[in-house]
C-alpha cells in the first residue's frame, strides 16, 4: 500500500542522485502523464534574482482578482510542501501522497522503457503540473529551477506569458561565463507568439531579449526604470511606497529592488487580467485589484524582520547581485551602523564578491555550513576568506544553526548591534525557527 512515508522515501532517494539539465527526461515523464502541462494556462518565470518575489506579487494579485492560482517554486525554504501551492495554501500530506503515487508509477514506466530515471526536480515539476491540472486551477505560475532553456519546467510549450526577472552573473558553471550567455539560456523560455515581460535589465541582457523575442514573434514589454519613482521605505512600519507610471503603490516587501519586481508583476498582471478570458473586469477594477494584491503580498525570507528585541533580519542574498541590493538597504536605513552577520553560502556562488560587498558593514560575523546541502561552502573555508580581507574582524564558526542563533542573540544583547542572517535561502527557514524560540 502506498503511504505518505513511502512518498517521502521516494523523493529522498531521488534527491540523492542529483539533478541533470535537459528536457528529454521530463518529456518522457510527462508523456506518461498524458502531457497535462499542455492543459494548463501557465505563466513561466525565469531570471537570476526576483523570481520568488515577482511570483508572490503575481500570485497575490491574481487571487485578489478571484482566480484559482497554482504556484510552483522550488526549492522549499520554510516548509517542504510550500513548493506546490494553490491560492497560497501548500499541498496537504494527503494530496502530496496521492500525487507522488501517480508520478512514481510514471517514473517506473519511463525506466522500464530503458530511459533515464527522472531527477528530483523533474519529479517535483511533474507533480506540480499534475496537481494543478487535477485541481483545475485558472492559471499556474511556474518558476524555473535553474537557467531556462534546459530546465525541466521548459517542457511548457505554450505559456500565456513568459516573465523574466533581473538577470545577472550566477551559476556560471552551468549557464555560461558572460552575461550574454546567461541571458540567452534564460531567454530559452520565450516562446513563439507568446508575450514576454521583463524587469529592468542591463543593456547587454536587454539586447539578447530583444533579439530572441524578435525571432520568436514575441511581444516584449520591458519595465522602464524612468517610470519608477521612490517615495519612502519605512522599516518600522514594514512598508515601501513607490510610484509607477504616476500611480502610487504600497508593498510590505522591503528594498527598492522589490519595487522593480512589483512593476514587473504589474505589467504582467495587467496583460493577464485584460487579455486572458477568465474574469471580466473594467480598467478601474483592474487597477484596484493590482493595488490591493501588491499590498497584501507576503514573501518570507526577503529582508524579513523576524525579531525586534534584539533586532534580527533574514535575507536571501545568495549571490553577488543580491548582496549589492542588501548593501543598498543597509546604507539607506542603517547609515554608519556596524552590524553582526550570520553568513552561509554555497560553494558554487561568487562568495568572495559577496564578502567584499558586505564586510565593510560588519561588527562581528558568525559563519555556518548550510546543512544537508552538498553544494554548501564549509563554514571554516568561509571564515578563511573573510579573514583574508580583514584580519581584525572577529569571526566565529558555528557548529550548527542552533549554536549560531544562540550566539547571535548573546552578541546582540551584549553589544546592541542589529543582526542580519543572509546567504543561501536553504538555511534561513531553520534559522528563523531557532531565532523565534529565543
Amino acid at each position: 500500500m502506498w503511504t505518505y512515508e513511502k512518498a517521502i522515501e521516494f523523493t529522498k532517494n531521488a534527491a540523492k542522485k542529483g539533478s541533470v539539465l535537459g528536457l528529454e527526461s521530463i518529456q518522457n515523464l510527462m508523456a506518461e502523464l498524458n502531457h497535462v502541462e499542455n492543459e494548463i494556462r501557465c505563466v513561466h518565470i525565469a531570471g537570476t534574482n526576483g523570481k520568488g518575489s515577482t511570483g508572490a506579487f503575481l500570485e497575490s494579485i491574481l487571487i485578489e482578482a478571484g482566480m484559482k492560482v497554482g504556484r510552483f517554486s522550488s526549492p522549499a525554504v520554510f516548509d517542504a510542501f510550500e513548493v506546490w501551492k494553490i491560492n497560497g495554501q501548500s499541498i496537504s500530506k494527503k494530496e502530496y501522497t496521492t500525487i507522488m503515487s501517480q508520478v512514481k508509477k510514471a517514473c517506473d514506466i519511463v525506466v522500464s522503457k530503458g530511459f533515464l530515471e527522472p531527477t528530483i526536480f523533474e519529479i517535483e515539476t511533474a507533480a506540480a503540473f499534475l496537481y494543478f491540472y487535477q485541481n483545475k486551477v485558472d492559471i499556474a505560475l511556474i518558476e524555473v529551477g535553474m537557467g531556462g532553456a534546459t530546465d525541466a519546467t521548459n517542457v511548457i510549450n505554450s505559456p500565456v506569458a513568459s516573465v523574466i526577472t533581473s538577470i545577472s552573473m550566477d551559476h556560471m558553471a552551468f549557464l555560461g561565463d558572460t552575461l550574454s550567455e546567461i541571458a540567452m539560456v534564460k531567454a530559452g523560455i520565450i516562446k513563439k507568439n507568446c508575450p514576454t515581460f521583463s524587469a529592468v535589465q542591463d543593456a547587454e541582457v536587454a539586447n539578447v531579449l530583444k533579439k530572441v523575442t524578435n525571432e520568436k514573434n514575441s511581444q516584449l514589454v520591458m519595465v522602464n526604470p524612468e517610470d519608477i519613482g521612490y517615495i519612502s521605505l519605512n522599516i518600522n512600519e514594514n512598508k515601501l511606497e513607490f510610484f509607477y507610471k504616476n500611480r502610487k503603490y504600497v508593498i510590505t516587501l522591503l528594498g527598492e529592488y522589490q519595487a522593480k519586481n512589483a512593476t514587473l508583476a504589474i505589467e504582467t498582471a495587467e496583460y493577464l487580467l485584460k487579455n486572458i478570458n477568465i474574469i471580466h473586469m473594467t480598467p478601474v477594477e483592474v487597477e484596484a485589484v493590482i493595488f490591493n494584491g501588491l499590498k497584501k503580498t507576503i514573501w518570507p525570507g526577503r529582508f524579513e524582520i523576524i525579531k525586534k528585541e534584539p533586532f534580527f533580519i533574514i535575507d536571501g542574498a545568495h549571490n553577488y547581485d543580491a548582496a549589492i541590493q542588501l548593501r543598498h538597504i543597509i546604507e539607506k536605513n542603517f547609515p554608519k551602523e556596524q552590524l553582526n552577520f550570520i553568513i552561509g553560502v554555497l560553494k558554487d556562488k561568487e562568495y568572495g564578491k559577496i564578502i567584499d560587498v558586505m564586510i565593510p558593514f560588519a561588527n562581528r560575523i558568525i559563519t555556518v555550513t548550510t546543512p544537508n546541502n552538498p553544494r554548501a561552502l564549509d563554514g571554516e573555508k568561509l571564515k578563511e576568506e573573510i579573514i583574508k580581507r580583514n584580519k581584525k574582524l572577529e569571526v566565529y564558526v558555528a557548529s550548527s544553526l542552533e549554536e549560531a542563533a544562540k550566539l547571535s542573540i548573546a552578541w546582540a544583547n551584549e553589544d546592541g548591534h542589529k543582526t542580519i542572517a543572509f546567504g543561501s535561502l536553504s538555511y534561513l527557514g531553520e534559522m528563523k525557527t531557532y531565532i523565534k524560540k529565543l
